[in-house]
């Protein structure tokens, strides 16, 4: 049975469809796999090596390309490298905002929660708390409707601490008349995060948060309670690094309430821990809140040797901020010894730190612009190349999509082809079965035609048999060669008439005379009727003598008759063998 050929090219078609969707998801996995791979890498160079850590994830945007949840993930990944790694917060803004300029084309919620959250994060490192409640109210909004439980926690708390931290900013610039309300605000976002917190340690932190936000808003007892209820739940879990944070903040308590003696142990404790596992960073502050105490004691040497200690530190560590606290603690305790010398060259080593630090803001604000310029070059470069890519992109698509199309129409041209040829054949062997049935007709036609031949044969010789038998009028005898020849002929054309009326007036001399003199008006035609009537011959042979119909015969005799002035057929026969 023959295939149908539009059913072929739709098979066909389909074929090479399937085959172009495989090769483009096979085309985006490969894709997908080189910037995991990418970025793996950049995580574990962002130490030791931070230029190759930022050319790993640059070359990740490059292959993302259009990819805009992928481009939101590694703008994401390059905001919290620059705010956490290289504390280089004008950057790390630079690159978040390139992801959340990205939201609303997004669909990715868990990319775009990061976005929102990592924004707020470094607003908060800048000090910018309304910024960062404002994004971290919106990434927890998104959060809530994700439901993943240690996220939402995590947004309530940092939400809590802006409101905690704008709190004590206002304060500072003597904006009291907030300060309440933002609290009451942060401690109710601590709760919501206590309500999602599903382990010890999350909620041990929280009770560590709403202890500082207490202690902050002077309601000394409450937070004593939270501080002491986290130091228990730390200790429960063995985390000593939470433990200590809390016991500097109870200690730091103690020391606001006058309490001087607990507040030293609690900073002692802490001390001891540090110097164990070589805490500097936070040995230096420390070592500073201690002095304090002894100072507020009294003791100005134990309070002098640990602000010295706090100093070498920072001063080693080029801590600039931490020299300057320690430089003011210094002038305090010299003022108060009564040696105003070192109290001087303290303050001026202050004075001198403090313009060397304005400086150096400026400096790095320079350098930052400079950065941002380098960043927006190295943007407009990435935008052409993604451009380039593009473009390349497409002309290779085109190309492929020219060779299937080529392929296709091959096909399609080549079943074209097969299916008109085989019309061709069929459409030869109808006319060849057609021709073969016309020679069958041909045949049939000249057997039919040799089978009256010889019936009309038949007849003649009877014809010739009675004209024998009747003779001539005048008593002579017929000339049975001019009969034969007679029936032998077919009144088709002039010649055959001119042949059969000479034959005919071998027998019938005076015939055509007799008839014309009797009727001038009679035609060619009747005269042809009146002379195969005289041969006795009947209608149908009559046609077949002249190709035409009986009836057309018999039409013809009648006309005869009427020109006759004859009644019927009898009489005619009558009048045309008396003549």
């Amino acid at each position: 049975m023959r295939k149908n050929p539009l059913s072929t090219i739709g098979t066909i078609s389909l074929l090479f469809f399937l085959i172009f969707i495989s090769h483009s998801e096979i085309k985006a996995f490969e894709v997908e796999e080189p910037i995991n791979a990418l970025i793996k890498k950049h995580y574990k160079c962002q130490f030791s090596k931070p230029d190759s850590a930022v050319c790993y994830l640059n070359q990740a945007l490059e292959i993302a390309g259009d990819d805009v949840n992928t481009t939101i993930r590694i703008n994401n990944i390059f905001g919290w490298y620059y705010a956490n790694r290289q504390v280089n917060l004008d950057s790390a803004l630079f690159c978040i905002n390139r992801a959340v300029n990205l939201i609303p084309v997004a669909d990715d919620s868990l990319q775009i929660a990061r976005a929102m959250g990592y924004c707020g994060h470094i607003y908060t490192k800048r000090n910018d708390f309304k910024n960062a409640i404002k994004w971290q109210e919106k990434a927890i909004t998104l959060k809530l409707i994700l439901g993943d439980s240690a996220a939402i926690t995590n947004s309530y708390k940092l939400l809590a601490n802006n409101y905690r931290n704008l709190a004590n900013t206002s304060r500072k610039l003597g904006h009291d008349y907030k300060n309440e309300e933002l609290y009451k605000t942060a401690l109710s976002y601590y709760s919501k995060a206590l309500s999602y917190c599903n382990n010890q340690e999350c909620n041990a932190f929280i009770n560590k948060n709403i202890g500082i936000t207490y202690l902050q808003k002077k309601d000394f007892s409450t937070a004593e309670n939270y501080l002491e209820k986290s130091i228990h739940l730390f200790k429960k879990l063995k985390n000593k690094k939470g433990e200590i944070l809390s016991t500097v903040k109870l200690g730091k308590l103690y020391r606001e309430t006058g309490q001087y003696q607990r507040a030293l142990k609690q900073f002692q404790i802490a001390e001891q821990f540090y110097l164990k596992k070589e805490k500097k960073n936070s040995i230096v502050p420390l070592h500073r809140n201690i002095a304090r105490v002894y100072l507020d004691l009294g003791n100005l040497v134990l309070a002098e040797e640990n602000a010295m200690r706090s100093l070498n530190t920072s001063q080693r560590r080029k801590e600039d901020y931490s020299q300057l606290e320690t430089l003011t603690l210094l002038v305090k305790i010299f003022a108060q010894k009564k040696d105003f010398k070192s109290a001087y060259n303290y303050q001026q080593q202050y004075q001198s730190l403090k313009d060397r630090f304005s400086y150096h803001q400026i400096k790095e604000e320079l350098l930052n612009q400079h950065l941002i310029k380098e960043i927006n070059a190295n943007k407009i470069k990435l935008e052409l190349m993604e451009q380039d890519k593009v473009i390349i992109a497409q002309k290779a698509q085109n190309l492929t999509l020219g060779i299937i199309l080529l392929i296709v129409s091959c096909l399609l041209l080549f079943l074209v082809g097969m299916y008109l040829y085989q019309k061709r054949i069929q459409k030869l062997g109808q006319k060849i079965k057609a021709e073969s049935h016309k020679r069958t007709l041909v045949s049939q036609a000249l057997e039919d035609e040799r089978m009256l031949s010889k019936q009309l044969q038949t007849e003649v010789e009877q014809h010739i048999r009675q004209l024998s038998e009747i003779g001539k009028p005048n008593g002579t005898k017929i000339d049975k060669e001019a009969i034969e020849s007679l029936y032998q002929l077919r009144l088709l054309t002039d010649e055959d008439w001119t042949e059969f009326k000479r034959l005919f007036l071998n027998v019938n001399p005076n015939f055509f005379d007799k008839i014309i003199k009797e009727n001038p008006n009679i035609s060619m035609g009747d005269l042809k009727i009146a002379a195969l009537a005289r041969l006795n011959f009947n209608n149908t042979e009559t046609g077949k003598m002249m190709a035409i119909s009986a009836e057309s015969v018999r039409k013809a005799r009648y006309r005869l008759r009427q020109k006759l002035q004859l009644e019927d057929n009898k009489a005619l026969q009558n009048y045309i063998f008396s003549l």
